[in-house]
């Protein structure tokens, strides 16, 4: 590994593309935003769709918890996918 691919790989930058890349080839996006809740993740599904979900430990499943309002898709810049 390059010093060149170990600074992306540090600074974020190899990272920032995956999850567009993953949406392209129509797979889900999970992640976490502090601003959307502090307790759930969001999904967004291949039609941009974008859920808070939660897992449940027991039944080891996600959970949908509501659907995202505009303004937090405007957050995760939901368009831009």
């Amino acid at each position: 590994m390059t010093q060149e691919q170990l600074d992306k790989i540090l600074d974020g930058e190899f990272f920032k593309e995956i999850p567009s890349e993953l949406h392209k080839d129509g797979k889900n996006i999970i992640g976490y935003e502090p601003q959307l809740s502090k307790e759930y993740c969001y999904i967004i599904y291949p039609d941009k769709k974008a859920c808070l979900i939660s897992f449940d430990k027991e039944t080891q499943k996600s959970k949908i918890i509501r659907e995202l309002t505009q303004n937090e898709y405007k957050i995760l810049n939901i368009e831009s996918l």
